[in-house]
C-alpha cells in the first residue's frame, strides 16, 4: 500500500520521495494503490482520495495517515459516509464509529484525477471553513464559513451542521446571533433585518415564536407567533401583539391582556 513501507517510490507529480512529500502531491504505489491529495511529513494529512487497486476509494479528511471523515465508494458506485475514531492508519482496518449510505452512483468507482484537479474541483464544489481548510460537512467545533448563496457563518459546529452559537449574516436578509440546531435557528436569538427592526427571542426550526420586536424607530412590542412560518416568510405576521408601555403595565399587575390592541402589526421578514 501506499506508505512509509514503500518511502522509495516518488510522487508522479514532482518525482519527491513518500517521506519528503509536503501539500500536495499524487503516488501510485506498484500494489496497485493510489494516494492524490495532502501530505504533510511523508503522511496522508489533509484532504485527499485514497484508492485501492480492488477498486474502492475513500475521499475525505486525513490526519497523520489516518482518516477522520469522508466518503467510501465500492466499485459498484455504493457511496457511503463515514466517521471514524481518527486513531488508525487507512489500510489497517479503521473503525468507522458512524456508517450513513448516502446514494447510489451509476458508472462504477471513480479515475484517477491529478492533484491539480482533485484540489481544483474541491475548492469550485466543497464549501470549506476559513480558518482550518475542513471541508463544510465534517466541521466539528468553532469555524468559519462562506456559503455559496452568499451567507457568512462564525460559530460553532456538529456533525457538519451550525449547531450551538453562532452568527449568521445575509447582506439581504439579515443577521441573526444565538443558538442553532442541525443547521437552524433553535433557541434563544437575535434577528435584525436589512431595514434595521430587530426581532429578539425564542425561534424554533427558524420559526419566530414569541419575543420581541423593535423598529428601527425605536417602538417596540411584545409579539407572539404560531410558529410554522420561517423568520423569512413575507406571510410572517404576529397572532399577538402587546406594545411596551401595556406590557410592562401587565407585568407589574395581577391583571392579564386578554386581546391584542388594535395597532398597526409589525411584520419580520415582509420587506
Amino acid at each position: 500500500y501506499v506508505g512509509p513501507a514503500n518511502a522509495a517510490v516518488l510522487c508522479e507529480c514532482h518525482r519527491v520521495p513518500i517521506d519528503d512529500l509536503q501539500g500536495g502531491h499524487t503516488v501510485h504505489d506498484p500494489s496497485g494503490d493510489s494516494y492524490v491529495g495532502e501530505w504533510l511529513g511523508g503522511m496522508f494529512h489533509g484532504h485527499g482520495t485514497y484508492f485501492w487497486s480492488s477498486g474502492s476509494s475513500f475521499q475525505g479528511l486525513f490526519r497523520s495517515d489516518c482518516p477522520q471523515a469522508g466518503v467510501f465508494v465500492v466499485p459498484s458506485g455504493e457511496r457511503w459516509e463515514l466517521h471514524f475514531d481518527g486513531a488508525t492508519h487507512i489500510n489497517d482496518d479503521p473503525r468507522a464509529v458512524s456508517v450513513r449510505r448516502i446514494r447510489e452512483q451509476q458508472g462504477g468507482a471513480p479515475t484517477h484525477p491529478t492533484t491539480a484537479a482533485v484540489m481544483a474541483s474541491a475548492a469550485e464544489t466543497v464549501p470549506v471553513c476559513h480558518c482550518h481548510g475542513i471541508e463544510m460537512s465534517l466541521l466539528e467545533g468553532s469555524h468559519h464559513v462562506t456559503h455559496k448563496q452568499g451567507s457568512h457563518y462564525s460559530g460553532e459546529w456538529r456533525q457538519g451542521q451550525m449547531s450551538g452559537n453562532g452568527r449568521w449574516t445575509h447582506a439581504s436578509l439579515g443577521t441573526y446571533s444565538g443558538s442553532f440546531a442541525q443547521g437552524l435557528f433553535h433557541g434563544e436569538g437575535w434577528f435584525v433585518f436589512p431595514d434595521g427592526d430587530c426581532f429578539q427571542g425564542v425561534f424554533s426550526r427558524s420559526c419566530p415564536t414569541m419575543g420581541v420586536i423593535t423598529k428601527a424607530s425605536g417602538a417596540s412590542a411584545e409579539v407572539h407567533f404560531d410558529g410554522t412560518r420561517s423568520i423569512f416568510d413575507p406571510a410572517l405576521a404576529p397572532t399577538m401583539i402587546v406594545p411596551a408601555s401595556i406590557s410592562s403595565q401587565a407585568s407589574s399587575s395581577s391583571g392579564s391582556v386578554s386581546s391584542p390592541p388594535r395597532i398597526s402589526a409589525p411584520r419580520p421578514g415582509a420587506r
